[in-house]
């Protein structure tokens, strides 16, 4: 049987506690367009109950609606905004705040947790060749039939009908543990009237980069992109904007430069090298440096990996990278597998969770005036703190610092997060349980809290 746990609201705020503790000072800052004089509910507070709505997988705002009259939501919410209110708010006094207020300023808030956890080291065990991997993708989050706003992208269905959508090109700073958070997002829309062409994700890429090095000015970049960003323009932008990348390579899409890589390696053998993650996996790495493509140096990368089933059958799978960093014998195994291979984490950890993992990416929680932005940014702050809160250590900690006795203690050591929930599905249930049962425990004020290192699982 396992030991009482320790309360999951608890472990939540001592969480925010200890990563961000100025958050709600910052969210103070963020300007208010309201009457002073008929403010009820501190910014700080409503904002709190948004992110909320994601971290605790509600789904939508009717969801929302309903739990806020749930047990203790309300002092619970109150403690962790900081505020003194007579009521939680009802989720449209959230949403007409999100409908003026500037997304500028949401973007600047995650960038600003981002930059906190960089400057306090937090991250610095996700470094490949120096440098954090960001990787940068685009996915869709809102469609409907009818139009939403004069910068839709559009698209004909099939049967005939006009559909209206809105993309987002994202970058994340990723890492091998599986954390992905969102650095800064740009929308894909038709804001120029005089084009010709809808806008897509190279011309949102363009936009972006120089944004993203506004917001990071001294952060060691090296970009994770797909084979669609193998041309001269890219490169340019790299290299202006000092940073680093690995892109997707595949044959048929640059067969000229596949062909003379390919060339190289053969005239090149001291290149190559095999490495073997476990034993029922061999990877045939080499890499070819010095390419030129479009009139830049490129380097390029190969692995084919090959896996032994029980049945002793085999699969071999082929990847491959054009990279700016020049591959070395004592670091291509890291550019390949902790570098090049974590691109699809952004697919993974970022969108797939956000989609399908209770955050409900898709879902239209505000459409009007800059509301279906803001709740965008949201979105991305809440699944930073909702990692942060799995990632870390601090449940074993909880655990072993409430057991009654020394024996007690001895047996809370083989306990971990995974093997106490089970699944983060059983988390989040538990956290949404704890949260309307219980106010947060004296636990949260003593001085264990004010003194708890909260590792974040490198595993």
């Amino acid at each position: 049987m396992p030991p009482p746990g320790p309360s999951p609201a608890d472990q939540f705020k001592l969480t925010v506690d200890h990563y961000v503790p100025e958050l709600n000072d910052w969210l103070t800052e963020l300007p208010d367009r309201r009457d002073p004089l008929l403010i009820t509910y501190p910014v700080p507070n409503l904002l709190w109950q948004a992110l909320l709505l994601f971290v605790l997988r509600l789904g939508s705002r009717r969801e929302l609606r309903q739990e806020r009259w749930e047990g203790s939501f309300h002092a619970n919410l109150d403690a962790l905004a900081a505020t003194q209110t007579p009521q939680v708010a009802h989720p449209d006094t959230v949403n007409n705040y999100l409908e003026g207020l500037a997304p500028e300023h949401l973007q600047a808030l995650g960038q600003r947790v981002v930059r906190h956890l960089l400057a306090n080291k937090v991250l610095n065990f996700a470094r490949v060749a120096d440098h954090f991997l960001v990787a940068i993708d685009g996915t869709g989050f809102y469609s409907t039939s009818v139009r939403h706003c004069p910068h839709c992208l559009t698209q004909r269905q099939p049967s005939g009908n006009l559909l209206y959508y809105h993309n987002v090109l994202e970058a994340k700073l990723v890492t091998v543990n599986g954390l992905a958070f969102s650095l800064a997002s740009e929308f894909i829309q038709n804001t120029d009237p005089q084009a010709t062409k809808q806008d897509c994700e190279r011309k949102a890429f363009y936009r972006l980069l120089p944004e993203l090095r506004r917001a990071f000015p001294r952060l060691p970049m090296c970009l994770l992109l797909d084979g669609a960003f193998a041309c001269k323009e890219v490169l340019d932008q790299l290299k202006e904007n000092r940073c680093e990348g690995i892109i997707s390579f595949k044959e048929g899409s640059l067969p000229r430069l596949w062909a003379e890589a390919q060339r190289q390696v053969q005239r090149r053998p001291a290149n190559r090298l095999c490495h073997r993650p476990d034993p029922q996996t061999r990877q045939d790495l080499s890499w070819v440096t010095d390419l030129e493509h479009e009139g830049r140096p490129i380097h390029a990368i190969f692995c084919p990996e090959t896996v032994t089933q029980p049945d002793q059958t085999t699969t071999t799978t082929h990847y491959s990278w054009l990279t700016t960093l020049r591959p070395t014998a004592r670091q291509v195994v890291r550019l390949a597998n902790e570098g090049g291979r974590q691109r699809w984490k952004i697919e993974n950890q970022g969108f797939n969770d956000q989609k399908n993992g209770g955050f409900e990416l898709e879902h239209g929680y505000g459409t009007k005036g800059h509301a279906w932005q803001n709740w965008y940014y949201l979105l991305q702050l809440a699944h930073l703190l909702s990692q942060l809160l799995i990632k870390g250590d601090l449940f074993a900690k909880l655990l072993r610092h409430t057991a009654a006795t020394p024996a007690a203690q001895r047996r809370c050591r083989t306990w971990t997060w995974h093997r106490f929930y089970g699944s983060v599905k059983h988390f989040i249930t538990s956290l949404r349980r704890a949260w309307v049962t219980a106010c947060f425990s004296p636990l949260t004020q003593s001085d264990f809290a004010r003194h708890i290192q909260i590792r974040l699982n490198t595993a």
